[in-house]
């Protein structure tokens, strides 16, 4: 098909000097195209010139192809046309009078003539072509020339004009009149209608004639030999039915596709409906759960602006049904205020670790419980709260005696008060006299309260308090000042003066603990005294606190000369002289002192002094136990300055410089110092000249590291150097072997404190983990009687080799300690002869 050109501008129209609207419209919108065009000629640039023309190439693109799309339904429109003029053609043929008569032989009809169509077949007509809604309604279109299918065209034979149809006469030729006659039509076939797929008869195989204007212009190619005359009822029925059906199969179709949109829409109102569904709860939860957060911390908000005695107790702790029958502490006797005491305390023993030393405000709040009105109403209207069980005791003590107080007013308005006798002991009026100290203690005389040192008065000791006893008995009277001013004799232990202690008190059962602490700790001699510095809530059990004050006189050389019954040494500077230790008799001995003069024996050596006295001399020989090495009591310590500086330097030691590549390497680079070390002891006095001498057989590799161990510790010791070293042979040990072995590990049985530590620390730069506390896992390791004895754990130090130091020193005093490891946790090495010069 091909598009209709448009006239030019200088068509017939403008030639015959007329212009129709519609031409007038088209030059002047070409006028202002031309004019738009000239203008962005001049102003646009070369760039957007091309964009303006590819934007008209395809602006006429587009409207070349809707033109297209245009003709193509035009075409199909035409199509539709002309079926439909076929059907109707067949139908008038089918409707006319003259089918129905009998004629056996059908005579030619002129062309010129047409034949009437009823009325019938008009309207019928009219209906059928009127039954496809698309070849009705046809817009109108410009004048197009289509050309007609092939079964339209025209062919060489004559065609033949149906009598109905006029024929339309040319201006040109004149044709005569001729009467109509009736068209002889063939007699029908009694065969069934079959349609095609277009609904169409077998009949319609020829072209039917157009209609225009309402005459027909076309003719037939041939004469519908075929097609039969009538249309039978069967098939008007036929087609009524079909067409009843496709509306009902239509109708059907348009319900399934409304149902399914209505069931999208229902799913779709469900799958909103459950989304919001599960926003609400989601939005809920988290309401709920704001709602939690705030209710706890306000809870918690709560909990810390109450006192901690107010705050609920902490879940865990033990049940005992002795405290469920423990009645109510009201604070009016003494022996109230006892039991009550030891019922809670022996609640506390049961369960140590809830009831710490570092949790002690968990024993107040126990105690707050079983309170009575009077005594909670004190307690609530202190000022400061004591938190510490031990200040907790002093208040229910002092709520003791502020209810006796009346009572013992009273009583001794009435009775006059017996003088107390003197009392006499057993002991040798030596024995009686304290020690000639600076801190002795005076006789307390027995209506009088007992004094108290200032380490007493820190550790809160009751006998600032009334005495436990308030009777008028004589007896009992005597029992307490007995009691009250016992002291221990200077050749009596520790042991001895507690077990006589006990023996003199009939009033064991009203004392606390504490206070039978505060009383021993107020008869011992003053050194003792001085230097027990633990308070007494460190102790669980009073035998506990007697073996500390047994450890502390033990170390004391003074007390052991005192026991002995000799006089002790003279210490003056320039008449003592050290002696050597020996391992099985526990005591020193002068065998070879170190500090022997050349050209003496051992046996002058060994002799005291001339201004000793004789009876000292077995003391000084057999009793003198070990002086420390470092402090103000060290042997070089008055003599340290002088010493150092008259010293010469020793020798170099005979060792090669090491970096540590295996536990050999160390182990020979150790011993060797200790060795130059043990052989000029008196240049080697302090940790600063063995750390220079040490540092100096150190392979230049490890600088670095060196720099780096150093600066993470203030001060650098003989120890801290050896461990370095040791530190190096960590590389060869794989890191699953050396983890495995350092966890595994443990002191042996023979194995001094010192020597396990370093150990230990060939295998410690494997186990870096965070966290990770390296004193702890060394204090669990240690042998049990170390554990035992020691007075302070891991908590107490910040350093390893301070540690390591402090366990050396009490592995070196206990009394168990395996034979061949000598105080100095060194060990005995043979006597070297002498020289033939000795």
């Amino acid at each position: 098909m091909s598009e209709d050109p448009s006239p030019p501008f200088g068509g017939p129209n403008m030639a015959n000097g007329t212009s129709s609207p519609h031409d007038q419209l088209r030059l002047e919108a070409a006028r202002k195209r031309l004019k738009s065009e000239r203008f962005t000629s001049e102003n646009e640039s070369p760039l957007d010139a091309q964009i303006r023309r590819l934007t008209e190439e395809l602006e006429e693109l587009k409207k070349q192809r809707q033109v297209a799309e245009l003709q193509e339904q035009i075409w199909a429109e035409q199509h539709l046309l002309e079926a439909s003029r076929n059907r109707l053609s067949v139908a008038a043929a089918s409707a006319s009078p003259m089918s129905n008569s009998p004629a056996p032989v059908p005579a030619p009809v002129p062309a010129s003539v047409p034949a009437p169509v009823p009325a019938t077949a008009l309207a019928l007509a009219s209906a059928l072509v009127s039954a496809p809604s698309t070849s009705t309604a046809i817009a109108p279109s410009p004048q197009v020339v289509s050309h007609p299918p092939q079964t339209t065209q025209a062919v060489a034979k004559p065609s033949v004009v149906p009598n109905n149809v006029p024929v339309a006469a040319s201006p040109n030729v004149k044709q005569p009149f001729v009467a109509p006659q009736p068209a002889a039509v063939q007699q029908p076939q009694k065969s069934p209608l079959v349609l095609n797929g277009n609904g169409l008869t077998q009949g319609q195989a020829v072209s039917s004639p157009s209609a225009g204007n309402g005459v027909t212009n076309a003719t037939p190619s041939r004469p519908p030999s075929a097609v039969p005359t009538s249309l039978p009822v069967a098939s008007k029925q036929q087609l009524q039915q079909q067409r009843q059906q496709q509306l009902k199969e239509q109708l059907q179709k348009e319900q399934q596709r409304k149902q399914q949109e209505q069931q999208e829409q229902q799913r779709k109102q469900q799958e909103q409906q459950e989304q919001q569904r599960e926003q609400q709860e989601q939005q809920q939860q988290e309401q709920q759960q704001q709602e939690q957060q705030q209710q706890q911390q306000q809870q918690q908000q709560q909990e810390q602006e109450r006192p901690w005695f107010k705050r609920p107790c902490t879940p865990g702790a033990p049940a005992d049904s002795t405290l469920r029958q423990l009645p109510p502490y009201q604070g009016r006797t003494r022996e109230e205020y006892a039991s009550f005491i030891a019922a809670l305390e022996a609640h506390f023993s049961r369960a140590p670790q809830y009831y710490s030393k570092e949790r002690e405000y968990r024993k107040v709040k126990l105690g707050l419980q079983h309170l009575g009105p009077a005594p909670r109403a004190s307690w609530h209207a202190l000022t400061e709260h004591p938190e510490t069980w031990h200040n907790f005791r002093i208040f229910l003590f002092k709520v003791v005696v502020r209810n006796l107080k009346p009572i013992d007013q009273a009583r001794q308005a009435n009775t006059t008060q017996p003088a107390a006798p003197k009392v006499e002991t057993a002991q040798t009026p030596a024995a009686q006299q304290p020690p000639p100290a600076p801190s002795s203690m005076p006789k307390v005389q027995p209506g009088q309260p007992a004094q108290q040192s200032p380490q007493a008065q820190r550790n809160g000791s009751l006998s600032h308090g009334p005495l436990p006893s308030a009777s008028p008995n004589l007896k009992a009277k005597t029992a307490i000042a007995t009691y009250v001013n016992c002291q221990q004799s200077p050749k009596e232990t520790i042991q001895a003066f507690s077990t006589r202690l006990q023996a003199t008190s009939s009033f064991n059962a009203e004392l606390s603990l504490h206070d039978r602490m505060g009383f021993l700790k107020k008869g011992v001699v003053s050194p003792i005294r001085n230097r027990a510095h633990r308070p007494f809530p460190y102790f669980k059990t009073y035998d506990e606190y007697v073996v500390y004050l047994q450890d502390i006189e033990d170390t004391l050389p003074q007390r052991q000369i005192e026991l002995e019954g000799e006089q002790p040494p003279q210490t003056n500077a320039s008449k003592w002289v050290p002696v050597a230790w020996n391992g099985n008799s526990n005591h020193q001995t002068t065998q070879q002192g170190p500090g022997a003069p050349r050209g003496h024996s051992p046996d002058c050596t060994a002799k005291p002094p001339s201004n000793v006295p004789p009876q000292a001399s077995k003391a000084f020989a057999h009793s003198s136990p070990p002086r420390p090495k470092n402090g103000p009591a060290s042997p070089t310590a008055r003599k340290s300055m002088p010493r150092r500086m008259s010293s010469p330097a020793p020798p170099d030691p005979k060792i090669k410089p090491t970096d540590g590549r295996d536990w050999w390497a160390c182990r020979n680079y150790i011993g060797g110092l200790e060795a130059h070390f043990r052989n000029h002891p008196r240049y080697f006095t302090d940790e600063e000249r063995k750390v220079a001498l040490a540092r100096r057989y150190i392979c230049p590799s490890l600088n670095e590291k060196w720099v780096a161990f150093a600066r993470k510790r203030p001060q650098i010791t003989w120890f801290d150097v050896c461990v370095f070293i040791i530190n190096q042979s960590a590389q060869s040990f794989t890191p699953e072997s050396a983890v495995s072995r350092y966890l595994r590990c443990s002191q042996m049985p023979n194995q001094k404190i010192r020597e396990f530590a370093l150990w230990v620390q060939q295998f410690a730069p494997h186990y870096q983990r965070p966290g990770w506390d390296e004193l702890r896992h060394l204090y669990d390791r240690i042998m049990p009687y170390i554990k035992t004895r020691a007075r302070k754990d891991y908590k107490d130090f910040s350093s390893l080799a301070a540690m390591v130091a402090y366990l050396e020193a009490v592995e070196s005093t206990h009394p168990n300690r395996p034979k061949d490891i000598a105080p100095d946790n060194a060990r005995q090495s043979v006597p070297r002869k002498r020289s033939r010069e000795d």
